[in-house]
């Protein structure tokens, strides 16, 4: 079957948020729905697409979001791009494949690349996510972020956790993302490994700070 539907001018308010004077909490310019699906009966599969124009909400603008996704609920391959502003310039693209097998769900991100919040952002390997009926995990973060690097695995178990994360020269100026009034400099260095039983783990932590200075904007 083929589904094609497209929506313009959506406006979503909120009626709660003033009495006299109600919000938008929501609005679109435009949104465009293909799709081509088979066996819906059996085991669904099929290509779909999602094109946005134009999207706000609260604080969140985009101009473009586009999603694409290929398969069946037992694999995909997904891939996201979005430009616009939230918290600073966004622009970034994303690709995934998905697996499902034997009760583990597992994504598979090899490609996140662009600008979040204004700061430059990428994968250096593909980064693995898995949920099963035991385990939870994430493997192989190579993060490169605005200059610096987060990485590392952790696998949290029903009972055990064991992980290692490494963070190199990260800018303290992210702060800025979630305190925009604070204006911090410096950078982060860390290595945190943590094991054992989750009643009781075991952990060790380095952290080195260098070049730290914070200033309040908001206090002149």
């Amino acid at each position: 079957s083929r589904v094609q539907l497209q929506l313009t001018d959506v406006r979503i308010e909120d009626q709660a948020a003033s009495k006299t004077t109600p919000e938008t909490a929501l609005s679109i310019d435009q949104v465009d729905v293909k799709a081509q699906l088979t066996d819906l009966l059996r085991t669904p599969s099929g290509s779909a697409t999602v094109a946005v124009r134009k999207l706000g909400y609260n604080d969140v603008r985009l101009d473009r979001l586009r999603m694409r996704g290929n398969g069946d609920p037992a694999a995909a391959r997904v891939e996201v791009s979005a430009a616009g502003n939230v918290h600073g310039p966004l622009d970034l693209d994303l690709a995934a494949d998905f697996k499902r097998a034997d009760c583990v769900a597992m994504l598979s991100i090899d490609r996140l690349k662009g600008t979040a919040a204004g700061r430059p952002i990428a994968l250096r390997q593909p980064l693995l996510l898995r949920q099963g009926p035991n385990s939870t995990a994430v493997q192989d973060l190579a993060l490169d972020l605005d200059g610096g690097r987060v990485a590392g695995s952790v696998e949290l178990g029903t009972s055990t956790i064991d992980g290692a994360i490494t963070v190199s020269k990260l800018p303290l100026s992210l702060v800025a993302i979630a305190a925009p009034d604070l204006n911090v400099s410096g950078q982060l260095d860390a290595d945190a490994r943590v094991q054992g039983s989750v009643s009781r783990p075991r952990s060790r932590v380095q952290l080195q700070l260098t070049d730290v200075r914070i200033e309040d904007q908001a206090a002149s």
